[in-house]
């Protein structure tokens, strides 16, 4: 009986750690601050500080919004400078593991 519980438990150990969504690390230059950010994937989230966007680092391929939700950038997965800078208030990234 003891056996299979263990089983049990490492098996819902295991779908637990497949479950959880691994989040998308960014960084960003609003307005001439730099600023770290963590977002889900494939939610549209409201950027920490909203502005005029110019550099973004990024683990995953994300999509910037303006404040009226239309898509103003594609940034790819890495580093990019944004020129002339955009003005974005929100972001929505793919999976990193899908890059």
């Amino acid at each position: 009986m003891q056996f299979s519980k263990s089983i049990v438990a490492t098996a819902l150990a295991l779908f637990a750690s497949s479950a959880v969504a691994s989040t998308v690390d960014i960084a960003y230059t609003s307005n001439g601050a730099y600023y770290n950010q963590q977002v889900e994937p494939y939610q549209r989230t409201p950027l920490t500080q909203p502005g005029s966007i110019s550099t973004f680092q990024n683990t995953a391929n994300c999509y910037l919004f303006n404040y009226y939700g239309q898509e103003v950038y594609y940034v790819a997965a890495g580093a990019t400078n944004i020129d002339p800078p955009v003005n974005a208030a929100s972001v929505q990234c793919q999976d990193p593991s899908s890059n």
